[in-house]
């Protein structure tokens, strides 16, 4: 992985500048980017994280893959389940029970773990997740989706909600057969990541030009993004590419992207951010809270 992730690796991102260079030979493609504030290497939603250490009930370790696969779907309908089912006491605005897509990226706006990876349009947004914290350096990639689709035997560019391969991969995650996606080999459908682009349900999807890919339960194996378009040719290198942020350059690009008003507050569009953007203008700090 390491010979694979070091072939995509491009030069690094310091400046505001650096990354518009990098995003204008795409300006009239569809391309998504995504931020990491540590450069973890990999590209997977949330739920097949930190696999390597799932353990049994009894606290011994699920080494075998069909175990783990069988363990992540239990624990993916617990979550969906007990959040659809307790939401309607919190929240007004909620999808029908048929909607599974709209229930998922609901759940990723607010933190469940899913099967979804964010993504933005907008290289600056990426690039302000990319340099949020200066302990570590950030990395920073791009992914032009029609490829990811196209590896994924999807010819019609960028899905939306609507298109059957997004709601089959959605209406897995509660499917109460954990071997139901095993029917994707059937023509026409798939087992491999693909690329959508989401209906205007919440500011946040606005202000952060969201776009998702959604990962079969199989993505834990070996056919994630960077595995699917790892090829020798020059093309496919660039479908998907990987930039690092250096730690020492963080600071004034957090700086530059509040110049031109990338900030917590405009992202994230909800309460929370306005208190803590307020906060930060005014120097106010939790008791104990380093300046």
């Amino acid at each position: 992985m390491e010979n694979l992730i070091d072939r995509i690796t491009k030069q690094k991102i310091e400046t505001i500048t650096d990354a518009i260079n990098i995003s204008r030979p795409f300006i009239d493609n569809y391309v998504f980017f995504r931020g990491h504030s540590e450069c973890f290497g990999n590209l997977r939603p949330k739920l097949f994280r930190n696999t390597d250490t799932l353990h049994y009930a009894n606290g011994g370790l699920i080494t075998d893959n069909v175990q783990k696969l069988l363990w992540i779907h239990s624990q993916e309908r617990n979550y969906l389940e007990d959040f659809e089912r307790i939401a309607p006491a919190y929240y007004p605005n909620l999808p029908n029970n048929e909607n599974q897509i709209l229930w998922l990226l609901l759940a990723q706006h607010y933190g469940l773990p899913t099967r979804l990876l964010d993504w933005t349009e907008n290289i600056l947004v990426a690039l302000y997740f990319a340099s949020l914290q200066e302990e570590e350096d950030g990395e920073l990639w791009s992914l032009q989706p029609n490829a990811l689709n196209f590896k994924s035997g999807i010819s019609d560019g960028i899905l939306s909600i609507n298109c059957f391969q997004v709601k089959n991969l959605a209406n897995a995650a509660i499917n109460s057969n954990p071997y139901s996606e095993t029917n994707y080999q059937k023509p026409g459908l798939n087992c491999n990541p693909v690329a959508f682009l989401p209906p205007a349900v919440n500011p946040r999807i606005i202000s952060q030009s969201s776009a998702f890919t959604i990962h079969p339960l199989s993505d834990i194996e070996s056919n994630g993004i960077i595995n699917l378009l790892d090829t020798k040719d020059d093309m496919a290198h660039q479908s998907l590419c990987r930039y690092k942020v250096p730690k020492e350059c963080k600071n004034e690009i957090r700086e530059n992207l509040r110049a031109i008003g990338i900030t917590e507050r405009f992202l994230f569009q909800d309460l929370d951010s306005l208190s803590r953007n307020i906060n930060k203008m005014y120097g106010i700090r939790k008791p104990g809270e380093p300046e």
